[in-house]
């Protein structure tokens, strides 16, 4: 039996065809085959055909994950992955039996030869993880493990170019690689904060109701408890920064809450802070009543930071409007009929109360002694006499 070796048309795969063949398929990459012999040739020729039951079955097993050609595919890229990974295991293990002898300008210029092999045999194990990737149902930019591999190669691919010498190609290859690896590690980082995010309730929300205060407050409480959970979690860049976006969507969330919870208090309060003058007695009576009732009425709402703020706010009105009318009450009382002599009236009209005058008292004397006998000074000779 005559035994021929071709090439598929596909792929390009060296296929071994005996002589009694008609068709096949390419063990490589499935493609059907159809055999053309004449005088003194032969040739493969890929056709598409109209296949039965059996082979549609066939096919569809082919396909199948773990099965057929993809599994082969995916089989022959690791089975090389593993032999690369032997041959720098060994070639590490050279360069350290070199770096022990390391002194001579032989032994200097092999290690140089063994350092840049290891280099070009890190770079072709990168692009076999590609490769391998890229079978893989997995996208590239959600493969968290290939990217972190990734990251590792390119991290002894620019320790392996630090140990030569730093000419202007060495150089530009290190310039590549770190932007590379900053372009991996970028990647890692938004995969990362994605993952985290999608664990968060708050950022499974896609519809946001800002005139629906119900929502905001539901949305406000569900980010605090996410809050809780990641002050919870490990330090690292993509907790501070999902961290950072959490915070904003609150501050969002709390800002129109705080604009339709002012809006539903002011359409419920009856006091509309007019200019009122300190000396409108009933101005400030009516306006007393109405902050009462105000204040009656947000006291029976459930309590929240708006409705603090305004009871606070309503009671230092109240307070102020209080003192006027005890102004007012004790300056009219001062100047009714009766109320006390004209000297201790205000001598303005703005004082609160009174005068006090000061109260006066008789001299105080002292008395004359009555065992002592009065004397009396002479008034030539300026001696003391006694006189009865």
């Amino acid at each position: 039996m005559e035994i021929k070796f071709l090439n598929c048309t596909a792929c390009g795969a060296s296929i071994q065809i005996s002589g009694d063949m008609e068709s096949l398929n390419c063990s490589a990459c499935g493609a059907f085959l159809k055999l053309e012999q004449g005088p003194g040739y032969s040739a493969l020729k890929a056709v598409k055909r109209n296949c039965s039951g059996s082979e549609k079955r066939e096919k569809e097993r082919q396909d199948a994950p773990g099965e057929g050609t993809h599994a082969m595919r995916m089989a022959f890229r690791r089975n090389h992955l593993v032999s690369m990974d032997t041959r720098l295991r060994i070639l590490r293990c050279e360069i350290r039996e070199f770096e022990r002898q390391a002194g001579t300008p032989a032994v200097d210029s092999e290690l140089t030869d063994l350092h840049w092999q290891e280099y070009q045999l890190l770079e072709r194990i990168k692009k076999e993880n590609i490769a391998i990737a890229e079978l893989e149902p997995v996208q590239l930019g959600h493969n968290l493990p290939f990217m972190q591999a990734q990251v590792v190669i390119l991290e002894e691919e620019l320790a392996v170019l630090a140990k030569l010498a730093q000419t202007s190609n060495i150089k530009e290859h290190v310039e590549c690689l770190q932007a590379e690896k900053t372009e991996w590690a970028q990647a890692i980082f938004e995969f990362n904060v994605i993952t985290l995010k999608q664990s968060l309730p708050s950022f499974k929300t896609n519809l946001i109701y800002y005139e629906n205060q119900a929502f905001l407050v539901a949305e406000m409480w569900s980010a605090s408890k996410d809050l809780e959970t990641l002050l919870g979690m490990q330090a690292s860049p993509e907790v501070d920064a999902v961290e950072a976006e959490l915070r904003k969507k609150y501050a969002e969330f709390e800002k129109n809450w705080r604009v339709l919870e002012e809006r539903r208090i002011k359409s419920g309060l009856r006091y509309d802070w007019t200019v009122i003058q300190k000396t409108d007695h009933p101005g400030i009576i009516h306006a007393i009543s109405v902050i009462n009732l105000d204040l009656a009425w947000l006291n029976s709402q459930k309590t929240n930071q708006m409705i603090e703020e305004h009871i606070q706010q309503l009671g230092r009105r109240l307070k102020e409007l209080e003192g006027w009318q005890m102004r007012i009450e004790r300056q009219a009382s001062s100047l009714a009929p009766g109320s006390g002599s004209p000297w201790q009236r205000s001598p303005t009209a703005y004082s609160l109360c009174p005068i006090k005058m000061p109260r006066k008292f008789p001299r105080q004397t002292q008395p004359r002694p009555t065992t002592c006998p009065r004397r009396r000074r002479g008034r030539s000779s300026g001696s003391w006499e006694s006189w009865s």
